[in-house]
């Protein structure tokens, strides 16, 4: 029996065999369009636990949302983990993006769904599926949230995966092309929110960055190739924190032309392989963390499909040494670009 910290209904349901779980929220009016949050759970979890787990449910209540949570099958993987290292599911079309996307349509299908404002974010296995989303579908999500993920096709088999997690990847740029590459006709700026622990011993903290890495470059490839503008130098915001009794945090922040914050990453200092500020009663959680749920929802809801994200036009200058940055070297996303465009009059 699920602990009742919200007042809406969570009710179960199934599209073509893959289970999930729906969240109303308690004041919830057919006439009025809601956001959709889509919460992908980590290995070992389910759809019910990862609710209890981020308290997003009682969010919802707050701030009018509609939560959904996919469930993976044990049948699917062992551990439950979304698949998220296999190249069957890297894809627009296919496999288990293409059943999130499904059951996204099925919500919409049910409920009224503002289609301008949908959103995903995933712990672990999850935040890796987030990604692919933000990748493959980015006509349908609005932005993406990523705890303890992994960038854009970092592995394609098993083996390799346990390698990015240990390490990372070698090339991160590939990662950020590859992105951009699965976009397809749909390319746009994709808003990315990332949290890490700095002692997180299943995923590597160098992926966090990395995650982050990825996205500035997939992005920056946006601005110049489809937008025809030159790719800019963003410099973050850097700050620091401390959770009251709690652990502390450091946050980099990249903000777009309207002052939003379009990118951004937060480094909690000795969180291991959690939710950061999740329940007590969850699993994979660190209560002692920055509040990740309230600061998701928050992160998502400045965010819409339309109108299109741009960013601001600050220095060209490098991020000071040791900030966390992405590190973008002089030439790279032209040398990206120049060969992106080799290939497409291929």
């Amino acid at each position: 029996m699920l602990p009742r910290k919200w007042q809406g209904m969570f009710n179960a349901a199934s599209f073509y065999g893959r289970p999930y779980r729906i969240y109303v929220p308690h004041d919830y009016r057919p006439r009025t369009p809601l956001p959709l949050l889509v919460m992908l759970h980590g290995c070992s979890q389910s759809a019910g636990d990862f609710a209890v787990s981020t308290e997003m449910n009682a969010l919802a209540d707050t701030y009018g949302c509609l939560v959904v949570y996919p469930e993976q099958l044990s049948a699917a993987n062992s551990r439950r983990c979304w698949n998220w290292f296999r190249a069957e599911h890297q894809e627009r079309g296919n496999g288990e993006p293409a059943e999130i996307v499904g059951i996204v349509q099925e919500v919409k299908a049910h409920y009224r769904v503002d289609p301008n404002r949908v959103y995903v974010a995933g712990l672990s296995a999850g935040a890796a599926m987030a990604v692919i989303l933000g990748a493959t579908y980015p006509d349908v999500f609005a932005a993406i949230g990523v705890c303890s993920g992994v960038p854009y096709k970092a592995s394609t088999h098993l083996p390799g995966s346990l390698l990015v997690m240990a390490r990372g990847v070698p090339d991160v740029t590939r990662h950020g092309h590859a992105a951009y590459v699965a976009m397809g006709d749909y390319r746009r700026v994709m808003p990315v929110m990332v949290f890490h622990g700095t002692h997180d011993h299943i995923v590597h903290p160098r992926n966090g960055d990395q995650v982050l890495d990825q996205w500035y470059y997939t992005n920056n490839l946006v601005q110049q190739h489809v937008r025809q503008s030159q790719p800019v130098q963003l410099v973050p915001e850097i700050t620091t924190g401390q959770v009251p009794g709690g652990l502390p945090y450091s946050a980099h922040l990249y903000r777009d032309s309207g002052g939003n914050v379009l990118m951004g990453k937060y480094m909690v200092e000795g969180m291991q392989h959690c939710w950061p500020g999740g329940a007590s009663d969850g699993s994979y959680t660190d209560p002692r963390g920055p509040r990740a749920s309230q600061m998701l929802i928050d992160f998502f809801l400045t965010h819409t499909l339309e109108p299109t994200i741009t960013f601001s036009r600050l220095p060209r200058q490098q991020p000071a040494p040791g900030a966390g940055s992405p590190r973008v070297q002089p030439g790279v996303l032209q040398r990206i670009g120049n060969r992106l465009n080799r290939l497409l009059r291929r």
